[in-house]
């Protein structure tokens, strides 16, 4: 029995479809990015709490693109005879002619810098939330009891304020 013949063009239309889907999602994702830094300058614990529930479910829906993306190009690959782990978006659209293969770049090339764009703000999003530890743990320590020095010395002379409670009162005033 002669192997089954792979019909490329519809699978062609399906990938440009899911790449539209997962770019979708990275939109929608850096969207809750944004969100998500709003309520982390606004110290929005609800705020906080939904975005993170909106990016899980945004990378759900992302993984299950990228699975069905993964098995049409095994697909293409059976068609074409290749080795799955061969083709990339970009040698796809080198194999095949016409407005299917630029419609494949540009899908790609837009989907690597919405890609770019959701790393850098992601990245933010983590350098904003360090700082705003820092920040916290600074105040903190400030605003802790200090063990109290004695009044008076072994001598029996008053003391004076010490350093530490100097530093403090500065950075009060």
């Amino acid at each position: 029995m002669p192997p089954a013949t792979v019909e490329i063009a519809p699978l062609l239309g399906e990938l440009l479809d899911t790449l539209s889907h997962e770019q979708q999602c990275l939109d929608r994702f850096r969207r809750l990015l944004d969100e998500e830094e709003r309520a982390i300058r606004t110290l929005s614990q609800p705020g906080m709490t939904s975005a993170t529930t909106g990016k899980l479910a945004v990378l759900d829906e992302l993984r299950g693109h990228e699975r069905h993306r993964t098995a049409l190009v095994q697909r293409l690959a059976t068609g074409w005879a290749v080795e799955a782990d061969a083709l990339t978006l970009r040698t796809i659209a080198d194999r095949i002619a016409g407005p299917a293969s630029d419609a494949l770049r540009v899908r790609h090339r837009q989907l690597t810098h919405a890609i770019a764009d959701v790393r850098q703000a992601s990245d933010f999003n983590g350098t904003l939330v360090a700082n705003s530890l820092a920040c916290f743990r600074d105040m903190i320590g400030a605003a802790a009891p200090k063990a109290e020095a004695p009044l008076y010395s072994a001598s029996g002379a008053l003391r004076t304020a010490s350093a530490a409670d100097a530093t403090i009162m500065e950075r009060r005033g």
